[in-house]
């Protein structure tokens, strides 16, 4: 009997483990499953990016990973700078059942089944410049001083 309750004891601590090791920020990455960047191209100079994170990634790292992927792309199409023409972020409220409750416990009780989560989606619209800024202006970004500053941020 106690053997059994120890491998039990075991079981369930492999398998919260297991969970607790999934349960990470999206990184800076192509999307996958739908979260990490995404992107596509709307004219010549024109691109919208998109990066989506999962409940465990800060808004912050959204949107820093959103520019660093605008930067990249301007890099790939040789554009010293680009502007951010139109940009937002945008929560998206995720239902997450509650996997010990069933609803048919609430004809008895009235406690809460499900568990509302927040995700981060980050859209922007991007302007490719042929030539960079003459004097600063806002929303308008060097490509090169984007990829450096950010690339420790993103692991690149």
């Amino acid at each position: 009997m106690r053997i059994e309750r120890a491998v039990r004891q075991l079981a369930l601590g492999a398998i919260i483990l297991a969970a607790s090791a999934c349960a990470s920020p999206t990184p800076y990455q192509p999307a996958i499953d739908g979260y990490g960047y995404s992107d596509r191209g709307l004219s010549e100079n024109r691109v919208e990016v998109i990066f989506h994170g999962n409940m465990w990634t800060a808004q912050e790292d959204v949107e820093r990973y959103l520019l660093y992927r605008a930067a990249e792309i301007a890099e790939r199409e040789s554009a010293p700078a680009f502007r951010v023409a139109d940009q937002e972020t945008k929560i998206e409220e995720i239902i997450v059942p509650d996997p010990c409750h069933s609803p048919y416990y609430l004809t008895y009780f009235a406690y809460s089944i499900t568990e509302v989560e927040e995700e981060f989606v980050a859209r922007a619209e991007i302007e490719l410049l042929r030539a960079p800024p003459v004097t600063p202006d806002a929303g308008i970004f060097e490509t090169d001083t984007v990829l450096s500053d950010l690339a420790d941020c993103t692991g690149s």
